[in-house]
């Protein structure tokens, strides 16, 4: 529903980049104040209060219709970021609309729209290659009541982000597709609400990871456990 637009649904930051830039788009019919911030994770923290190794420039500026604006970020170094994985970030694009022409004499409605996507810096060095981190997930099945609980453990350095995520049993798909993101090195836990049949456990994993480029992947990995 925005004007404004990023030209792209995340953004990596190779660690050893001197600067990234970023690609702003008003596809409106009408000039738009943008303003640009960048956060660590928490979406509600207002953007003077905010600690990120980064420089964003600039921070606001005006988008007339049909023309661009480009971003320009800036790793500065100052923090404490884990070498041996990835970083998340969030890159975050305020539009805000003109005031309306109060002389048409009708009641209006405007809306401030903020769209808010991934910031990964990747330290050059990491061993592997992201497009191959979904499949290095093992998958783990636990039962709570009549929900499942799919384990999601990632051994690799990097940031895996599932559009979609899939419990299959011979019987079809058990319970709400989900999705969410898998941190380096790390557990997440995927719970599928009244998913549990008797008689059909899990079977494996039909997924859809984002890649590098925003591009849908498909995929399927079999679990390791399930109830």
């Amino acid at each position: 529903m925005a004007s404004v637009v990023i030209n792209g649904t995340r953004v990596i930051y190779p660690l050893s980049a001197k600067d990234v830039s970023v690609r702003l788009s008003n596809n409106g019919t009408f000039p738009s104040l943008v303003q640009t911030w960048i956060d660590d994770g928490n979406a509600s923290a207002a953007p003077e209060n905010i600690s990120v190794p980064f420089i964003l420039s600039p921070p606001i500026s005006r988008i007339n219709p049909t023309h661009a604006q480009t971003l320009r970020l800036v790793y500065t170094g100052e923090d404490n970021a884990p070498r041996d994985r990835e970083s998340v970030y969030w890159l975050n694009v305020l539009e805000i609309p003109p005031k309306p022409d109060a002389s048409v004499g009708e009641n209006t409605l405007q809306f401030a729209v903020r769209s808010r996507i991934k910031l990964f810096l990747r330290p050059g060095d990491l061993a592997g290659d992201p497009a191959l981190a979904p499949a290095q997930i093992t998958w783990r099945v636990l039962r709570d009541g009549n929900s499942l609980k799919l384990l999601a453990h990632n051994p690799t350095p990097f940031h895996v982000s599932f559009g979609e995520l899939a419990l299959v049993a011979a019987s079809g798909t058990l319970g709400k597709p989900m999705y969410g993101m898998v941190s380096p090195m790390s557990e997440q836990t995927f719970v599928f609400e009244d998913a549990y049949q008797e008689g059909q456990p899990a079977t494996s994993v039909r997924f859809q990871f984002v890649n590098d480029y925003g591009a849908f992947v498909d995929g399927n990995s079999a679990i390791t456990a399930a109830p």
